[in-house]
């Protein structure tokens, strides 16, 4: 049997399993395996936003319960996990299973592969990205909303315009923080400042 192993099941990860889900048949006489070492698909582009709307958490975690169609679970699994080493020589991936107490086991376990799929993404610090060493939803959850509730005044930096950012900009224009904006553009879709009451100076 011909074996994918696809390390990573963020964006890339799980929808590249998806794909092959959707392509593949029993008859293909192919096993997808997604090790991921998180229980849960974690939406980072909307983190910015669940810092200031408190109900908007909970949506930022889906189980992978459904991410795999039941059509194809003989086929595509998802197997939790961290993986430690490559091997190019042996087509093995070498991890260590994490349980349903989000605790990483000692036992190293392999993977033989025949294709492999890097989808590792990127890491960032918490809650923007999960903690890499902290597999629980509680660890990401409690530092979504530590930091703003406790600052007078707050100031966003960077591109301030995209898509993960406007969701804090319009929070904290209906919140009670002052806030400043620095950006490089006097525009950006006015019609989207004129509908949170904002005004960029020129």
């Amino acid at each position: 049997m011909t074996r994918v192993v696809i390390i990573g099941g963020g964006a890339a990860g799980i929808n590249t399993a998806q794909a092959l889900a959707k392509n593949l048949t029993e008859a293909d006489d192919t096993e997808v395996v997604v090790l991921e070492k998180n229980s849960f698909f974690y939406h980072v582009v909307g983190a910015p936003r669940a810092y200031v709307d408190a109900d908007y958490t909970d949506k930022m975690f889906i189980p992978y319960d459904n991410a795999i169609p039941k059509h194809s679970a003989k086929f595509v699994r998802i197997v939790r996990g961290v993986a430690t080493r490559i091997s190019a020589e042996t087509n093995q991936v070498s991890y260590h299973a994490i349980g349903s107490d989000d605790r990483q086991s000692e036992a190293t376990e392999t993977l033989q592969f025949d294709y492999l799929v890097l989808a590792t993404g990127s890491s960032y610090s918490v809650p923007i990205k999960p903690d890499n060493r902290d597999f629980a939803r509680l660890a990401t959850e409690a530092k979504l909303q530590e930091e703003p509730p406790v600052a007078a005044m707050i100031l966003p930096l960077g591109p301030c315009g995209g898509v993960s950012q406007l969701p804090v900009w319009g929070g904290v224009v209906f919140g009670d923080w002052v806030t400043w904006m620095i950006k490089s553009r006097d525009y950006f879709a006015g019609y989207i400042w004129s509908s949170i009451g904002a005004t960029v100076p020129k």
